[in-house]
């Protein structure tokens, strides 16, 4: 599928057009990672957004007391990071973990 079709796909950029989807299509890199892995850990820099393609991903953060809260349940087509972390260029608040082999 062409990478601007693939972003097309995902409801907050679903309105867009082909010229304003080139640009960010060529920024596209696919990582698959599996259970027991991180996405991102809390207090990664957050430089991109990620969108799950494949698998399911808990974005999870500890308490001072090492309890693990879950934030929310991530299904393919979800975009996700901390988006006002990539705005502010805040490091990521909490951890993304895949529930099994996953493709962002």
């Amino acid at each position: 599928m062409h990478k601007s079709s693939e972003l097309r796909q995902i409801p907050v950029l679903s309105f867009l057009k082909d010229q304003d989807l080139k640009a960010p299509s060529e920024d596209i890199t696919e990582a698959q990672y599996e259970k027991g892995q991180y996405i991102f850990k809390e207090g990664d820099p957050t430089e991109c957004f990620h969108v799950l393609t494949k698998g399911a991903v808990k974005c999870v953060k500890s308490s001072q007391g090492g309890k693990e809260a879950v934030l929310k349940m991530l299904l393919p087509g979800d975009l996700f990071c901390c988006e006002a972390a990539v705005f502010d260029g805040k490091p990521h608040p909490g951890c993304a973990q895949p529930m099994g082999p996953v493709t962002v």
